[in-house]
C-alpha cells in the first residue's frame, strides 16, 4: 500500500509560495507539538550569534496550511539577554502552549524560562517566568507539561552537574528550584523527564562516582 504525501514547504516562511524564506537561518528546531483540533505549534531559535538572535513560535490552524496563515511571534529576544538556546514546549489538556527555554545573559551564562500561550490563533503569549539565577551555567534536559497546566523543567547545573526540578504553576507562580539529585560531588548526567497527565513527574538520570563508576538513578517529584 501506498500513502499520499505533501511536497514539502517553508514553515518558517514570511509570505506564501515555494520561493518564499525565513528572514534569517534558523538554528535550533523545538519539540514542536499538534493539539487537539489538529493545529500545529512550531517553535525554533533563528539567527544564531546575531545581534537579534530570538526564539521564534508560530500557529498553524493545520500542518498543511499556508505558512504565511500563522503569525511569528517572538517570545524570548536579546532585550535583555545576549542569547537564546535550546527551546521544548508541551501543551495542557486546554491545548495552551508551553515552552521552556534557555537563555544567556552577557556574561554567558544561561538560565531557564517558561513562557505560556493560550490555544488558538491569534493567542498571546504570557509574561514569562525566570526559573532559575545562578552564576553558574543551567541547562534544560527534559520539559513537560500536565493536562491541568503545571509545566515542569528537568535541568542540570555547575561544573559538576546536579539536578534541578522547576515548576511553573497553573497560576503562574514558581514552584522551586529544587537540587532533586542529593548527590553534592558527582556528576549527574544523561536526565530524562516524563510527566503523567495526572501531574506525576518522573525523573531519570546517570550520577557517576569516583570518576568513571555510573549509577542510573529514578526519583518521582
Amino acid at each position: 500500500a501506498t500513502s499520499a504525501t505533501s511536497s514539502p514547504f517553508s514553515t518558517t516562511a514570511t509570505s506564501a509560495g515555494d520561493s518564499s524564506r525565513s528572514t534569517s537561518p534558523v538554528d535550533a528546531l523545538g519539540v514542536n507539538v499538534l493539539d487537539s483540533s489538529g493545529g500545529l505549534h512550531l517553535a525554533w531559535e533563528d539567527a544564531p550569534g546575531a545581534g537579534d538572535n530570538a526564539l521564534r513560535h508560530r500557529y498553524l490552524v493545520s500542518p498543511a496550511a499556508d505558512p504565511s496563515s500563522g503569525a511569528i511571534t517572538a517570545f524570548a529576544t536579546t532585550t535583555t539577554f545576549s542569547g537564546q538556546h535550546l527551546v521544548m514546549s508541551g501543551l495542557d489538556g486546554a491545548d495552551a502552549f508551553y515552552a521552556g527555554f534557555e537563555q544567556e545573559d552577557t556574561a554567558g551564562v544561561r538560565d531557564l524560562f517558561i513562557r505560556r500561550r493560550a490555544a488558538g490563533s491569534g493567542a498571546n503569549f504570557d509574561d514569562v517566568l525566570r526559573l532559575t539565577t545562578t552564576s553558574d551555567d543551567t541547562r534544560l534536559r527534559g520539559f513537560g507539561v500536565t493536562s491541568a497546566g503545571r509545566a515542569m523543567a528537568l535541568g542540570d547545573e555547575g561544573a559538576v552537574p546536579f539536578v534541578l526540578f522547576a515548576v511553573r504553576e497553573t497560576d503562574g507562580t514558581l514552584s522551586g528550584p529544587f537540587d532533586v539529585s542529593r548527590s553534592s560531588g558527582t556528576a549527574s548526567v544523561g536526565l530524562t523527564l516524563r510527566v503523567t497527565p495526572s501531574g506525576r513527574a518522573h525523573a531519570f538520570w546517570l550520577s557517576t562516582f569516583n570518576g568513571s563508576m555510573r549509577d542510573l538513578l529514578y526519583t518521582q517529584i
